[in-house]
């Protein structure tokens, strides 16, 4: 691989990924919604992996508009799996950890980070292989 394909390796995969945290976190502030956003992520998975496919040959984009996009047009691929780990976890968990005790850190800790470690992994490898083959395929401008 070039030094010009792995930077933009690094570009799209780092805007993709700061993108799916804070997806993420708006998802846990809205747990009550994940069995609709679940279903809406899944609508959108092929038509984004398309649309991120495509971008790079509309050439009336700015060029540094172009990896923003699509990591953007990534999210849903990367976003499925942490959703459905929010969606199918243990709702009473929280609840149990906080009634005996456990403070916002401690569950976030003991509970939230390895019911979503899984996922999370499953996740950032999927945003690598699609950042990988979508910076290979690039056309050289």
């Amino acid at each position: 691989m070039t030094p010009v394909v792995l930077a933009t390796c690094a570009e799209r995969f780092g805007v993709a990924f700061v993108l799916m945290v804070l997806a993420t976190a708006l998802c846990l502030r809205a747990s009550r919604t994940l069995h609709g956003l679940h279903s809406m992520l899944l609508l959108l998975v092929l038509p984004g992996v398309g649309l991120a496919w495509a971008l790079p040959s509309q050439s009336h984009l700015p060029l540094a508009l172009v990896p923003v996009l699509q990591g953007v047009a990534l999210l849903p691929a990367c976003l499925v799996w942490p959703v459905r780990a929010l969606r199918d976890g243990a709702p009473g968990l929280t609840r149990a950890a906080a009634g005996l005790g456990a403070g916002p850190a401690a569950r976030l800790r003991l509970v939230w980070i390895p019911l979503l470690r899984g996922p999370g992994l499953l996740a950032m490898s999927v945003l690598l292989v699609c950042t990988v083959v979508l910076a290979g395929f690039a056309p050289g401008r």
